[in-house]
């Protein structure tokens, strides 16, 4: 853990880092130490279970999204 890739233009800093995610022992933060220091989350195995489920609830909310989206308009 505590690799140095990261994804965009910048490296995030301390002010425009994301909030915290609620402890519900899905992710595990972990500071790694270095200048600046970087924070890393990583899922849990409880966090893992969770996935599949969640992506097919998003997967089935997309793929009805038309009719959803005509209960807004009536």
């Amino acid at each position: 853990m505590c690799s140095r890739s990261f994804r965009g233009g910048r490296r995030p800093t301390a002010r425009s880092a994301p909030p915290r995610p609620p402890r519900l022992g899905l992710v595990v933060r972990t500071v790694c130490p270095g200048v600046p220091l970087y924070v890393e989350y990583a899922l849990t195995e409880l966090g893992s279970s969770v996935a599949l489920p969640l992506m097919q609830m998003k997967d089935r909310g997309e793929a009805h999204l038309p009719e959803i989206s005509g209960v807004e308009d009536a």
